[in-house]
């Protein structure tokens, strides 16, 4: 998915599958956005929050940015709380950001649904 995101293992991802109930399959290439669902999303964010194995938490995390930008391109942003708890679940995390932050992008047109949330996070990011 992205040059930024650390190789998981399979094993990882399909743990993880298995536990937020989605779909993983070995043909998936870009896996997180093709199970993304944006009405899921506080209950991805309760899997992020309740998971202490630190390479689950940041796949699971993956899924829940994918997720989010499905709800903001649905136009169905999610509330202020739901944001506010993935934006601490993310600071665990905050090179999975680089994604989706689009660094290099130059037009609106180059840039995703949630890539203004990304960028008003006040996290560490590499450039």
């Amino acid at each position: 998915m992205s040059q930024h995101l650390p190789n998981f293992s399979d094993e990882t991802m399909e743990e993880v599958a298995a536990i937020m109930k989605i779909a993983r399959e070995s043909w998936m290439q870009d896996w997180p956005v093709e199970v993304s669902d944006g009405k899921r999303v506080e209950e991805f964010l309760g899997y992020c929050e309740n998971e202490n194995r630190l390479e689950h938490r940041a796949v699971m995390g993956e899924v829940l940015l994918a997720s989010l930008d499905d709800a903001f391109r649905r136009g169905g942003q999610p509330n202020k709380e739901i944001l506010a708890r993935a934006a601490r679940i993310l600071a665990k995390n905050p090179e999975l950001l680089e994604y989706w932050r689009c660094a290099d992008a130059v037009s609106q047109e180059e840039v995703f649904a949630i890539t203004p949330w990304v960028r008003s996070l006040s996290l560490p990011h590499s450039e």
